[in-house]
């Protein structure tokens, strides 16, 4: 299976062997993996088959490697199936992990993320039917961090409908209030008023 992607540090496309890749890595994890006991767990009771079940894999994989998957199903209708779950289509959902994937590097290696403007900017979803989401697209900029916030708010509305992401965020927002500037991530005036946003208390002013 292989998977197309623009490699952001030289400018270049580059294909990957996923099935190849994700073969090495788990082969790897069984060998070297002393934390989780479900491995060592099916290293001592099986032998066949040698990888273990999809649920294991999924747990010792990389998010980059989940992305790869999605963006590398050979069946369109596995990765609609996949995207429906979270009202997404499939385009905006392959999308979508690979920028939450750079941004999630970006922050594990303490990179500036505030101000930037992403090397991978995700594709705009114009509207959504069931779930709250960016009521005018057009005035927001997809390759700032307030898009980029709307696209968790967005898909937490479905993984976690009770989270405090929210009132985190609000409090964050409100802790540096004097420090950074809301224009500068891309906020737009009226941000507030987006139904993606109500909660039940208001926001630090």
């Amino acid at each position: 299976v292989i998977c197309t992607l623009y490699d952001t540090k030289n400018g270049k496309i580059i294909t990957i062997d996923v099935h190849k890749e994700l073969c090495q890595h788990i082969n790897e994890q069984l060998k070297s993996n002393q934390t989780e006991t479900f491995v060592q767990h099916y290293i001592n009771i099986y032998d066949t088959p040698v990888m273990p079940p999809s649920w294991m894999c999924t747990e010792i994989m990389y998010f980059n490697q989940l992305s790869r998957i999605c963006m590398s199903l050979k069946s369109r209708k596995d990765l609609v199936d996949i995207a429906n779950v979270y009202s997404l289509p499939p385009a905006q959902f392959c999308s979508w992990l690979h920028t939450i994937n750079y941004v999630r590097n970006l922050c594990a290696h303490h990179s500036r993320l505030w101000n930037r403007d992403f090397n991978i900017v995700p594709q705009k979803l114009n509207f959504s039917k069931k779930l709250h989401w960016i009521s005018n697209t057009k005035c927001v900029q997809s390759k700032k961090t307030y898009y980029f916030l709307c696209i968790i708010n967005y898909i937490l509305q479905t993984v976690s409908p009770t989270s405090n992401f929210k009132n985190r965020l609000f409090d964050l927002l409100g802790e540096y209030r004097n420090v950074v500037e809301l224009r500068y991530m891309g906020f737009p005036t009226n941000w507030k008023e987006e139904s993606m946003w109500k909660i039940s208390r208001l926001p630090h002013e």
